[in-house]
């Protein structure tokens, strides 16, 4: 089968999105530039026309349209256009915009040169030199001069390439698309760079993804850039039948499996750091299929496969004989683990189930990383139902504006802020005046109660503060209990912020709010002194602004701290603080040693303890509203007139 046909057998299936990449190549004959592709990373909605293609260009003043222009990802589906539709037009075009570039943009250096985006320029034109020269649309002076484009960007790249670049997707970008360009035309890449540049990707691989397959860059958007490129270095290799170096194909199959973690149960990405909403059931059917790995059911509901992968001729050759709608149903499944509990970047997911629309919990305390991470230490991000609760608002912009700041700093996510001095201080759009500290996290799972506590040390001006959260999750009753500990000394402020999903709606009260959705209501209590509601900035893309609403909680108190905020589905939900005795002791009990919880749900009751600090003078055993409890945090479920104890901690 030729590509052509491979591709048209996809189309006629809708097991792409054929259509759209017609769309776009439609408006490419026209040099009408649209960039809403997933992965075109910044994306500009506005359908920007150049009679003469000016490379320089900006609509908006940002730099980033350059760089998307330059990148030419649209080549993809110019070439898709070509096979489904067999009209030469579109892979002329594809020509003339490579060939375009190179008369316009001769001189090494500048905005088109980019390192980043010239190495993801030159693996989209070896994928369409692949083409060109079956066709036999190359003539031989414009092959000559695709050859010495190529090999000039390749010397620009290697001598460019700077040791940060290790520790960066940058450097991820550069070499893939050199390695892919070697294996697929190895006349136009020497050896040495060749070998250069896949030692590289080896200690890329090594220093930025974790065992866990996370990438340390702490945002899922930049953690797909990576993984696709990757994965599209593993199959130019499968491709030429060149050995890939195992490191390679062991780090695309870690992030394979990690990926299901960061989707939501709505289908789109987590908005973690420098991040967009996106649906990424593309390249997790794509891979699945590749590499024989199961799929979560919500993750193939509707076939939809990688393009860009799909023209590879190791993937046709692979999927021409598969049944491919047989395969996937043959690889779903509900078994998968459903949670991913990573200590190496402090990041916790967990799925109430892997079907669509249900419940997720994803809890962060890790550093900050690179320039795309955000003030967001001790975040949390809750969806009930596929309805986001609380969320982590977006990026919208790379621009030195004000909206950019805002998006990062720490007000914009669900965190703790202690005497107006936030943890994480934003200096601009990459770089940071302050960061802070994560300690321990300790997480388990038990008779469906998820118990996750994480704590960080909180440097500031009036002194050190330490902060433990923890978060206890009920995913059977949807019952999400939030504890704060502060351990401090004189008098203090904190403030505790909460970004509501763009559906939620409010009803606040005395200490307790409702909060309606589309799809679910919650009702929530805390014991913080005050609460209040402010519009606040949300961004599901690049480029594009929304506003949603912020609560924010706030107590002053001297010495030490404990506060609670508790989400429920249950109408009939209080909570209180509960009565703690020391065993052998009659005075009252600090904070800093026992606390505790009673959550009344109607005709069941829940008492939680929590011991932040260890008693080493007395007896070490308390009693919460009379009940004998040991541990970090405990459980008491009181219900038809039994009791069960539960040690979570």
């Amino acid at each position: 089968m030729k590509q052509a046909e491979f591709i048209k057998m996809i189309h006629k299936n809708n097991f792409a999105k054929t259509a759209e990449a017609i769309k776009n190549a439609d408006y490419l004959l026209e040099n009408n530039f649209v960039f809403t592709h997933p992965y075109d990373m910044e994306p500009y909605h506005k359908i920007i026309n150049m009679n003469e293609i000016n490379w320089l260009y900006t609509p908006n003043e940002d730099e980033e349209w350059i760089f998307m222009l330059n990148r030419q990802e649209y080549l993809i589906d110019l070439l898709t256009a070509y096979y489904v539709t067999d009209k030469d037009e579109y892979l002329l075009k594809a020509k003339d915009l490579m060939l375009s570039w190179l008369v316009n943009c001769v001189e090494p250096g500048g905005l088109a040169w980019r390192t980043i985006d010239t190495g993801i320029r030159v693996l989209y034109w070896s994928v369409l030199y692949t083409e060109l020269e079956r066709s036999e649309f190359l003539k031989p002076e414009e092959k000559k001069r695709l050859d010495d484009g190529l090999k000039t960007q390749v010397n620009y790249l290697n001598e460019h390439y700077i040791t940060k670049y290790d520790l960066s997707n940058w450097g991820v970008l550069i070499s893939s698309g050199i390695v892919v360009l070697a294996n697929q035309h190895p006349e136009i890449v020497s050896v040495e760079s060749y070998e250069r540049n896949e030692a590289r990707l080896v200690k890329q691989c090594q220093l930025q993804v974790q065992n866990s397959g996370l990438h340390w860059e702490q945002s899922p958007l930049y953690f797909m850039e990576v993984w696709r490129q990757l994965s599209l270095v593993m199959l130019s290799y499968k491709e030429v039948l060149n050995e890939c170096p195992v490191i390679i194909s062991e780090t695309v199959e870690r992030m394979l499996s990690v990926a299901p973690y960061f989707v939501k149960p709505n289908g789109y990405i987590l908005q973690q750091g420098d991040t967009d909403l996106i649906k990424i059931d593309d390249m997790i059917q794509t891979f699945s299929l590749i590499l024989d790995r199961d799929i979560p059911t919500r993750h193939s509901e509707e076939i939809c496969l990688d393009l860009l992968a799909l023209s590879f001729d190791g993937v046709k050759t692979k999927f021409q004989t598969l049944d491919i709608q047989k395969r996937l149903g043959e690889l779903q499944t509900n078994k998968k683990i459903r949670q991913c509990v990573d200590y190496e970047t402090g990041n916790f997911f967990y799925h109430k189930d892997w079907k669509l629309n249900s419940s997720f919990l994803h809890i962060f305390n890790g550093v900050i990383s690179s320039g795309h991470g955000h003030a967001s230490l001790g975040h949390f991000d809750y969806m009930v139902n596929g309805e986001d609760i609380l969320i982590d608002p977006g990026r919208y912009t790379y621009r030195e504006i004000d909206e950019r700041t805002i998006l990062k700093e720490a007000k914009s996510h669900n965190v703790l802020v202690i005497n107006d001095e936030p943890f994480t201080q934003i200096k601009d759009s990459w770089a940071f005046k302050k960061s802070t500290t994560p300690l321990a996290s300790v997480s388990s799972t038990r008779n469906g109660v998820t118990t996750t506590q994480i704590s960080y040390l909180e440097e500031q001006s009036t002194g050190d503060k330490l902060v433990t959260r923890t978060f206890i999750w009920f995913e059977a009753e949807e019952l999400l209990i939030v504890t704060d500990y502060i351990k401090a000394t004189g008098k203090n402020k904190v403030e505790q912020f909460l970004n509501l999903g763009e559906t939620i709606k409010v009803e606040t009260g005395q200490r307790k709010s409702v909060l309606r959705g589309d799809r679910t209501t919650l009702y929530s209590y805390h014991n913080y002194q005050q609460m209040s509601t402010e519009e606040a900035l949300w961004s599901p893309t690049y480029n594009k602004m929304a506003t949603t609403t912020r609560l924010k909680l706030s107590s002053e108190f001297e010495g030490s701290f404990f506060g609670y905020t508790v989400y429920s589905s249950n109408h009939q939900v209080s909570v209180k603080l509960a009565k703690v005795e020391q065993s052998a002791n009659a005075s009252a009990i600090p904070i800093d040693k026992c606390v505790g919880l009673k959550v009344s749900l109607g005709e069941s009751e829940k008492i939680i303890s929590l011991q932040h600090q260890d008693t080493f003078s007395g007896h070490k055993l308390y009693y919460v509203e009379n009940e004998a409890v040991y541990g970090k945090v405990t459980l008491i479920n009181l219900e038809n007139g039994g009791k069960d104890y539960q040690r979570l901690l």
